[in-house]
């Protein structure tokens, strides 16, 4: 289970109290249980194991309850090969995963059609950032391997300062991966310095965390830099109110 802040603004919500106090308790447990992606099982034995809203519920009143969640659109569920699971919209989540936990549902079937279109988007981004990320290290590993030139060694500060990927803070992430992304990617790639500067300019109005999800997002694309600028003009600025807030 990924670490989880619950945001006190769901207590504010009028879709969070339109169910009844067992709901609530509910649906509280099932975002500490969910993973990156907002994906949760609702097996009975797993819900009777690790949440207390269903501890000791009957199968038909445990489908009432989360019935009675997905009528006001707390949680939106959907079955593959015959087992549970249930996705939590406008969930607020910082993905660090680059895969699910769960199985997605099949996003074709006339039934889930519209109902999972921000998964459906999220997955399609998470398949591209999982080969690109293999990749990048792949090619980082190979870079460390090239046995040094003859030729005289530059200065400390014209180096290009390779990702530290065993740093696994957010800011270091985010200079590491951003900066190669622009590096590396798209039909205009810059150099070390510009790659660092705009990387600095976004981070000066946005949290590390929205430009390294921004970046992880981009990835693949052929204009990296547009495709995070259009991602990042539609989140929260540093000292903003948070969008992810808002449940309603």
């Amino acid at each position: 289970m990924p670490a989880r802040y619950v945001r006190e603004k769901m207590l504010d919500s009028k879709r969070y109290h339109k169910v009844g106090l067992i709901e609530r308790l509910a649906f509280v447990e099932l975002l500490l249980l969910a993973d990156d992606f907002g994906l949760v099982q609702l097996d009975p034995t797993f819900l009777s194991r690790r949440t207390t809203a269903f501890v000791g519920l009957s199968s038909e009143a445990t489908a009432t309850k989360i019935d009675a969640m997905e009528k006001v659109d707390l949680i939106r569920t959907y079955v593959v090969q015959d087992e549970a699971f249930a996705w939590i919209p406008r969930n607020g989540f910082f993905r660090r995963a680059k895969r699910p936990s769960h199985p997605l549902p099949d996003f074709e079937l006339p039934h889930y059609k519209g109902r999972f279109s921000e998964l459906k988007k999220l997955a399609g981004i998470c398949s591209t950032d999982a080969v690109q990320m293999q990749r990048t290290r792949i090619a980082d590993a190979l870079h460390m391997q090239t046995p040094p030139s003859s030729s005289p060694t530059p200065s400390s500060s014209s180096l290009p300062l390779q990702p530290d990927l065993s740093n696994q803070s957010i800011s270091a992430e985010v200079w590491s991966f951003g900066v190669e992304l622009l590096k590396r990617d798209g039909k205009k790639p810059l150099d070390d310095t510009s790659a660092r500067s705009l990387l600095g300019s976004w981070l000066k109005t946005w949290s590390p965390e929205l430009v390294l999800d921004a970046c992880r997002a981009a990835v693949g694309t052929n204009d990296p830099k547009a495709y995070v600028r259009a991602i990042l003009g539609k989140k929260r600025k540093v000292g903003e109110a948070d969008p992810a807030d808002h449940w309603d």
